[in-house]
């Protein structure tokens, strides 16, 4: 959820909250007004009331009507002065109505009486649900206006913060100019960009510095490897040479060239690393598997592996050497890890999965730590524990899932696109 979205709900409720307050203040404020008033008016009432039985020694005769009653009642003795909220029934309306009461003891030729002045709160009731609902809606429209303008507010405040989020998202270590990010007479934004700005120009450095020294390791390294090769094939064609003597150099031979592909592989993940593999092209991967089981037609024919492929045709934006390399490594790791005689491989590409699998030994260790690098099968495996290694890096690059799995002797290898 994005912070000016979480700010806005947050604000809508606290104003929600405020409303529903306000709302109650101003219904018991108004209605304790009101009351206020007629209690006014009722003091009058009584004043007259009593006034006159203090000249007449009798009620006065009071107009009865819906809206204004006089009513009493013999009583024991004295009693309290209440104000209070009644209910009458109107036999005109049909209806119970909402009446304000004053109830006080008048001694009359000696006898006490209860006298109860009414008057009628309908208009009352009305005046105060009209004012609540004039408060409501202009507190309402207030609402709306005031979380329209602090979201529009907000929005352009944060602005320089999208500027800045969506030139990170386009920067690339391998561009050639530094990030430009838009200045911001903010003071928060423009440190947060002289920040930024400060990462990514010593990431920019530190990746020449890195892509350099792969580079120049590698052409140091595969030089005196070369040679060492070289002069190898030259003392392995030498005469006079005993068993022991060649059996020594053919195993230095061997780790020469072991050590070859483990620089050329390592070199490899340092590049997808560092996504130094920009071309791409649309790659048919079914042609691809087709081509590289055909290149490895005499080692599975060697292994007597029986393969079944179920490819459609797929076509993907990818960078060729990579694509070659991925189907490459996948393959072959089924043919190299099958078992020696009577294994099968089963390949299957469809728009959204590559999925290959193989019979297999059961491995040392569970499946998923073969994507760690220098993870071999079992100790006795020739391969350099790149392979998986080197396919989890590709997917990573293309934002892929990879999934491996062994299980009933099948070893499964699925790439999700």
């Amino acid at each position: 959820m994005k912070l000016l979205t979480r700010t806005n709900r947050r604000y809508l409720l606290i104003s929600m909250l405020a409303l529903a307050v306000n709302t109650v203040a101003l219904l018991l404020g108004v209605r304790s007004l009101f009351d206020h008033f007629v209690d006014e008016r009722l003091t009058q009432l009584e004043a007259e009331v009593k006034q006159y039985v203090k000249k007449n020694d009798a009620l006065p005769v009071f107009f009865q009507s819906t809206s204004a009653k006089l009513l009493s009642q013999h009583s024991a003795g004295l009693i309290a002065r209440t104000f209070k909220d009644t209910i009458l029934f109107n036999e005109i309306e049909q209806e119970k109505e909402p009446f304000r009461c004053l109830r006080f003891a008048q001694k009359i030729n000696g006898q006490y009486f209860q006298v109860d002045i009414l008057q009628s709160a309908v208009e009352t009731e009305d005046i105060v649900g009209l004012v609540l609902l004039l408060n409501l809606a202009l507190l309402v429209a207030t609402v709306l206006v005031l979380f329209w303008a602090q979201k529009k507010l907000s929005e352009r405040l944060w602005q320089p913060f999208y500027n800045t989020l969506e030139r990170l998202r386009s920067f690339q270590l391998t561009q050639a100019t530094p990030l430009l990010l838009v200045q911001s007479d903010i003071d928060e934004f423009a440190e947060l960009n002289a920040a930024i700005g400060r990462l990514t120009e010593k990431a920019r450095q530190d990746y020449r510095s890195l892509k350099r020294f792969t580079e120049n390791a590698s052409h140091e390294i595969q030089t005196p490897l070369a040679v060492i090769r070289a002069k190898l094939e030259i003392l392995i064609q030498s005469e006079g040479l005993n068993g022991a003597q060649l059996a020594d150099l053919h195993s230095t031979e061997l780790a020469a060239t072991r050590l070859s592909r483990l620089q050329q592989n390592l070199l490899l993940l340092v590049k997808i690393e560092n996504e130094q593999f920009e071309a791409q092209e649309m790659i048919p991967l079914h042609q691809l598997i087709s081509s590289k089981l055909e290149l490895l037609k005499d080692f599975i024919e060697a292994k007597k592996l029986l393969v079944n492929t179920e490819c459609s045709q797929v076509q993907l934006q990818l960078n060729p050497f990579l694509a070659e390399t991925l189907i490459s490594n996948l393959i072959g790791n089924a043919v190299k890890h099958n078992l020696p005689k009577a294994g099968w491989i089963r390949v299957e590409l469809n728009e959204s999965t590559l999925s290959i699998s193989n019979s297999a030994k059961s491995p040392e260790a569970p499946a998923i730590e073969f994507v760690e690098r220098f993870r071999r099968s079992n100790s006795q495996s020739e391969g350099l524990g790149l392979g998986l290694a080197i396919v989890a890096e590709i997917c990573e690059l293309y934002q892929w899932q990879l999934s491996v799995h062994f299980e009933n002797n099948t070893w499964n290898t699925q790439i999700a696109f």
